[in-house]
């Protein structure tokens, strides 16, 4: 009876319980079950690294801004370079660490890279603002030099001869270099109105013009620049009432860099009867002033046996007795005259770097010098052989010094450069016939002209220090105000005001003091990136940029 139970009961717990070991018992699936499916691999995105990318670029953003302070080309740096290490990093966390499939992570490839295609075919790089920003413009628009080229293309050159102009001189009057006749940028002409909300600055004329970053000559009824006409680098006359084009003597060269554009950069210089121009590529012309006929020509990037600095010649030519003199830079010599009347070279001296600055005149310690703010710093040379006499090591994060130097009326001489390079007061003298220059005072961080111009006024220099407006007192080494964002244009000074023309375009009448600064009015003048110095001539504004220009009536009536 036991063995009975014992068999039937393992027999039962066979029959209830198959899957529980027996592996000959049928299965669900042998009874007719679908078959399970194989268990889904679910992808885990590894999200830590990318949040810890973003994090820090954001840290980095933070930290840099509050390094950088009120600098807006420091600002724009340190703006684009956390997120551009952000962006390669977060590419290499997608590729490699990611964790999803890889179809997906070629999808993702595949999607920014469309966007930046498209974005390439509608749009076309246009240079940087001058903090440093990009430019772009739609590509399929007619680009503002081909404008101006199809715009003088339909015009004739006129033939007139000012038939009411008396035989050409110029006259305390004009304004026939750059800065005017006492490189000061300031206007000694009469006063213009200021009630620009009642009576606003009539437009005389407006019209494209050909890229280049030089300023205007006014000399009577004629007016002098230089610009890039397609394939030709020009010199060009305007007339200063109606803005037709009178001459043009053209160069077959061209200098374009992607950062600044096309075109010369330097102001032609008038003296006696005949403009002085210097192209971006190392031409220097000397033409007839009424005509346009070329006098003579001279390579001085060849005579000099030096190549051309990177942004290209940037300084207007020196009038100094009977010669021009100009700064090619190279071993052979920075600094060259040519004879005014035959542009035979004269003399050559000193090996340095050539700077953006334009050659100054100055008379220190009795000597008759000329200044070249090069690219290692500010230099002096004998005026009548070119010979180095002195030099003072003045240098930024780009060796980039621009700005003109200004000759204090205690014969000191202030300097001043932008990117980073701060400002400095130094005084130049012999002692034991041996030339010494030490530093009154030094401002690494103040006052920093990038390239625009200051102007001095009654112990203090006026300017845009990197893009804002300010006031420095040159005896103690310190600004007194800063106020008004007009970014990276220029000034020239009218009475007791301040005409500004901001880096879009705008002009801005701003009465300054030592103690203040007030906006009196503003218009828009014309449009696009401005950098040219503006000209105020016989009531009148001159200004321009690398794609139109105008002259506004601003003489009280």
């Amino acid at each position: 009876m036991m063995e009975d139970r014992n068999e039937g009961g393992a027999g039962d717990r066979a029959v209830s319980e198959p899957g529980s070991g027996d592996l000959s018992g049928p299965s669900v699936s042998e009874a007719g079950a679908p078959p399970s499916e194989p268990p889904v691999r679910v992808s885990r995105v590894r999200w830590r690294p990318a949040v810890f990318i973003v994090a820090a670029a954001v840290m980095g953003q933070a930290i840099g801004l509050m390094w950088a302070g009120d600098d807006l080309s420091k600002r724009s740096l340190v703006t684009a370079i956390p997120w551009m290490l952000a962006a390669v990093f977060l590419l290499v966390w997608w590729v490699l660490l990611s964790g999803v499939r890889w179809s997906t992570r070629l999808r993702g490839l595949l999607i920014p890279a469309a966007a930046l295609g498209v974005f390439a075919v509608l749009f076309r790089w246009d240079g940087q603002a001058g903090n440093f920003v990009p430019q772009f413009r739609f590509r399929f628009a007619p680009s503002a030099e081909e404008r101006a080229v199809e715009y003088f293309r339909r015009q004739r050159t006129s033939s007139a001869r000012l038939a009411e102009e008396a035989p050409f001189v110029v006259t305390p009057e004009d304004w026939p270099r750059f800065g005017g006749a006492d490189r000061t940028h300031v206007v000694s002409g009469p006063p213009i109105r200021r009630d620009w909300d009642v009576h606003p600055p009539t437009v005389l004329w407006r019209h494209p013009i050909g890229p280049g970053w030089s300023s205007f000559a006014v000399v009577g009824h004629r007016l002098f620049t230089q610009e890039q006409r397609g394939p030709d680098e020009a010199v060009v006359c305007y007339h200063a009432d109606t803005g037709e084009q009178l001459w043009i003597h053209t160069d077959p060269v061209r200098f374009s860099e992607p950062a600044s554009g096309a075109g010369p950069r330097a102001t032609p210089t008038v003296h006696g009867t005949c403009v002085y121009a210097l192209g971006a590529t190392g031409i220097l012309n000397c033409l007839d002033a009424v005509s346009g006929e070329r006098v003579w020509s001279a390579d001085i990037i060849k005579d000099a046996e030096t190549e051309l600095v990177e942004w290209g010649m940037a300084g207007s030519p020196l009038i100094q007795d009977d010669v021009v003199i100009v700064n090619p830079g190279g071993s052979v010599g920075a600094v060259a005259a040519y004879d005014l009347r035959t542009g035979e070279k004269r003399w050559a001296g000193a090996g340095h770097r050539a700077g953006y600055a334009s050659p100054l005149p100055a008379t220190l310690d009795g000597v008759e010098q000329i200044l070249i703010f090069c690219s290692t710093g500010l230099c002096g040379h004998d005026a009548r052989t070119g010979q180095l006499l002195w030099s003072f090591p003045w240098t930024n994060m780009t060796n980039l010094n621009i700005a003109q130097p200004i000759v204090l009326p205690d014969q000191t001489v202030f300097i001043s450069s932008g990117y980073g390079g701060g400002s400095a007061r130094l005084k130049i003298a012999r002692r034991d016939g041996t030339w010494r220059v030490d530093p009154v005072w030094t401002a690494r961080d103040r006052f920093r002209l990038k390239f625009n111009g200051g102007i001095y006024r009654d112990g203090y220099v006026y300017g845009l220090d990197e893009g804002i407006l300010a006031c420095f007192d040159v005896e103690r080494g310190r600004k007194t105000w800063k106020r008004g964002r007009y970014r990276f244009g220029q000034i020239v000074m009218v009475g007791d005001d301040l005409l500004v023309s901001a880096e879009d375009g705008r002009v801005v009448l701003v009465e300054v003091s030592p103690k203040k600064a007030t906006e009196i009015a503003s218009f828009q003048a014309i449009e696009g990136k401005t950098w040219n110095h503006p000209v105020v001539n016989r009531g009148r504004l001159y200004i321009r940029n690398a794609e139109e220009a105008a002259c506004y009536d601003l003489s009280v009536q």
